[in-house]
């Protein structure tokens, strides 16, 4: 069952070190960087627009629906962050998570959905540092009054958003975690999350792949700064050349959603093949060959990610 994950353990898991000292040393030294950390990351913090983030909206999973065409699904899955894909990344999986500096309480803007609009908040912050070289601002709403419990929230979804692949982790400058029971989102380079809905997502095993499928929205598929994927002659082309989708969700939304629920799919493919049947990756194979294609030729940085772990 995956978890959100307790304070201490994934640091001597990052580190490959259980000695307590050098973790405080580590750690330290993290915060002796924020000043300037903070600096890089405030300047790349996304102004608010007219764009809502975009959410994972199935609340259940029904049965996919078939077409009478023996050779190919018009969608074999209802939607991709659900099983078979539920184990593609768990608890066991590596991060590059460093540690976090906090930086103090200032205004931010963010988006909630219980408000379904942008508010103006002064959360906690905290700047998560990646092994990679990549930082991102995680902002605590305010409404978390102990700094502990905020920065315990902070730590656990820094330390899964860094199991995810590089690619998917370069755009994502911000968190903006609120309490309440709203899905997710992804977008403007940010990671919407809704700590009640973070419970049940884990509670459900989905955790980690609903990171994957909102990461991608903002890394992938989004208008700026990074490339659009959804609008690239290669991504349009294998669009059209695919008999079908893989999922009722990517159908319905096919520029909004087809790259943030093919990409899971492909990642299980290339690398998490022992955590899929064989019968689901024939599926794969059949419903999306040239959109794995596109993915393939991308050569994205996947760091931590191989095929071996």
């Amino acid at each position: 069952m995956k978890r959100l994950l307790l304070l201490l353990i994934p640091l001597v898991l990052v580190f490959g070190c259980s000695d307590t000292s050098d973790l405080e040393a580590r750690l330290a030294a993290l915060e002796a960087e924020n000043a300037s950390l903070k600096e890089v990351t405030q300047t790349s913090t996304p102004t608010p627009t007219s764009s809502t983030p975009v959410a994972v909206t199935q609340v259940s999973r029904p049965t996919a629906t078939k077409t009478t065409s023996s050779k190919v699904d018009a969608y074999p899955y209802q939607g991709t962050v659900w099983d078979p894909f539920s184990d593609v990344i768990n608890s066991e999986d590596p991060s590059t998570f460093l540690g976090i500096a906090y930086s103090g309480k200032e205004s931010r803007q963010m988006y909630d959905r219980r408000q379904n609009d942008w508010i103006q908040d002064t959360p906690h912050l905290f700047i998560a540092q990646y092994s990679d070289k990549l930082t991102i601002e995680v902002q605590v709403n305010s409404e978390f009054e102990d700094l502990d419990i905020a920065r315990k929230i902070a730590f656990d979804y820094a330390w899964q958003v860094g199991q995810l692949p590089k690619v998917l982790r370069k755009g994502v400058k911000t968190l903006w975690i609120h309490d309440g029971k709203h899905p997710f989102g992804g977008g403007n380079e940010n990671i919407l999350i809704h700590v009640e809905q973070g419970k049940e997502y884990a509670s459900r095993n989905l955790l980690e792949e609903v990171f994957i499928h909102e990461a991608a929205h903002t890394s992938l598929n989004w208008p700026e700064p990074l490339l659009d994927h959804g609008k690239t002659p290669g991504w349009l082309i294998a669009q059209e050349s695919d008999e079908g989708f893989i999922s009722a969700y990517a159908k319905q939304h096919p520029e909004r959603e087809d790259i943030a629920e093919s990409f899971l799919p492909w990642f299980a493919l290339r690398y998490r093949l022992d955590r899929i049947s064989k019968s689901d990756q024939r599926k794969i194979l059949e419903a999306i060959p040239h959109r794995l294609k596109y993915f393939d030729a991308q050569n994205f940085a996947m760091y931590p990610v191989t095929a071996n772990n």
